[in-house]
Parts: structure tokens; C-alpha cells; sequence
């Protein structure tokens, strides 16, 4: 007998599938590519590493070694830092860590397509905001009231946006990190194109996530590398809802290759 189709998860059965045009493009501008490729040179030592491990046996489950050059890196603590299999991968770990069925979050729009993705698909109830017409500002009064309402788990941001390109400065975070009885999380996957990091607020504020991505200043989407700086014990408890060796052993070591190397990426 056939198990029927119904055994699925509605919100399962209600998503379409997540797809992209397909052909040969000088700019992909509907996924923000990097037009420039790694250089040779690095690839090569990206290689030479990769042969030298024992592919044999797994990676480190704690990925120490690579956590802990971001956080040199970066100059946060260790502890602060979750990875995954791309940015996406951090972004659905804290939110599936925090979220569950009909809990409430505020995000803007228009923003990054995968907030929604992954809302609809805890099942989570998402409030957007607009961006504000002519200069798509960021609709700072409106946030700071739902933020401190207490109503709302997670504040959802992307700094710079996508597709807007616009930022938040840096008074406009305080202001809403402030008022915020939740999480406020700031996608900064474009931060290497811009003058504003907000990493410096971190040790200010316990309700502040951060997280980036090796996808575009360091042309690296084939090998899927983001991260997150995390309050300690949030990290902790995200960590957990993720599953064991999510990042493979070959992308680990590319990651700390192109880290060595990051002034070629400026």
C-alpha cells in the first residue's frame, strides 16, 4: 500500500520548491556572485592541503581549529562562533533554535527570500515591515515598537539589504537593540562591500547575532561557508540543533586556506 501524500507535513506540502533559472550568465545578478574567481595560486594551496588530510576519517565534530582562526580573525571569543554549510545554514539553526510553531517574529521587506523560507517552514508568524519609499530606508521607529513590545522572539535584519544595497547605521541598531525584549539578528553577508560592522556592539549587547558569508567577498559559494558570532549562551544551544559534521572536511580546510590569504580578498 501507498502511504498517502497527507503523512507530509503540511507546511511541507504548501512550499514550492526553491529553484533558479538555469543558463550561462556574465552576471548572475539574482544570486550576487562574485564576478571574480578565487586566485589559481590559492586554489593550488587550497589543493595541496586537501590532499594532505586523511580523507579517511572525519573531521574534527568541534571544528576547533577553524573556529577558532575566525575568532582570531575577527577578534571575538571562540565561544561566540557557529558554523554551517553556507550563511543559510546558520541563519535556520538559530531561527529553528529560537522559533517554534506560531511564535513571532519581525523582519523587513523587501529582504532576503530565504527569511520567509525558513519562517513558513517552522511554521513561525513573520510581521514585515516596509522599507520606506524613495530611499529605502529602514523603517527604524516601527522596529523599535514591536521590538519592545515583548510580542516578538527574533528581529530579522539584512545590513547591507539585499536587493536594496541600503544600510543601518550604526546609532539606529543601538536604538533598536535597546528597545528589543528578543533577539536581533543582522544578516551581514555584504559587510566586506561597506563601511559599517556592527561586530563592535557585540560585547555591548546580549541580544545581538551576527552572520556572514564566504559566498561573496571571497568568491566562495561552491564550497558553502557561513558563520555566526553568537551571545555564548545562545551559541551553545544552537550548536545543538544542528546536526553532527555539517560541514564537510574538504570545505573546513579550504575556508582556513582563503583566511590565511584574506588580504587578497581586501
Amino acid at each position: 500500500m501507498k502511504p498517502p501524500v497527507e503523512l507530509v507535513r503540511e507546511a511541507i506540502r504548501q512550499r514550492k520548491l526553491y529553484t533558479l533559472p538555469r543558463g550561462k550568465y556574465i552576471a548572475k545578478l539574482n544570486q550576487n556572485e562574485n564576478p571574480y574567481e578565487v586566485p589559481d595560486s590559492i586554489k593550488e594551496e587550497i589543493l595541496r592541503e586537501i590532499k594532505r588530510k586523511s580523507w579517511n576519517r572525519y573531521p574534527d565534530l568541534a571544528y576547533s581549529e577553524l573556529k577558532e582562526e575566525i575568532a582570531e580573525w575577527q577578534k571575538v571569543a571562540k565561544e561566540r562562533i557557529v558554523i554551517g554549510n553556507g550563511s543559510n545554514e546558520v541563519l535556520f539553526s538559530i531561527m529553528f533554535t529560537l522559533l517554534s510553531k506560531g511564535d513571532e517574529l519581525v523582519s523587513i521587506s523587501p529582504s532576503f527570500s530565504m527569511f520567509e523560507n525558513f519562517s513558513s517552514l517552522i511554521e513561525a508568524r513573520t510581521t514585515y515591515l516596509r522599507l520606506k519609499k524613495g530611499n529605502f530606508s529602514f523603517p527604524v521607529e516601527d522596529i523599535e515598537e514591536r521590538a519592545a513590545s515583548g510580542k516578538y522572539k527574533l528581529i530579522l535584519l539584512c545590513s547591507p539589504n539585499n536587493p536594496t544595497s541600503n544600510t543601518l547605521s550604526r546609532d539606529e541598531l543601538v536604538r533598536i537593540l535597546e528597545s528589543a525584549k528578543g533577539y536581533v539578528l543582522v544578516d551581514e553577508a555584504y559587510v566586506d562591500f561597506c563601511n559599517q560592522d556592527f561586530k563592535k556592539l557585540i560585547d555591548d549587547y546580549d541580544n545581538l547575532i551576527l552572520t556572514r558569508t564566504f559566498s561573496k567577498a571571497f568568491s566562495f559559494p561552491f564550497g558553502r561557508f557561513g558563520y555566526g558570532i553568537l551571545p555564548v549562551e545562545l551559541a551553545r544551544e544552537v550548536v545543538k540543533a544542528q546536526l553532527p559534521y555539517n560541514l564537510n572536511g574538504m570545505t573546513e580546510t579550504a575556508v582556513r586556506v582563503l583566511i590565511k590569504n584574506r588580504k587578497v580578498f581586501g
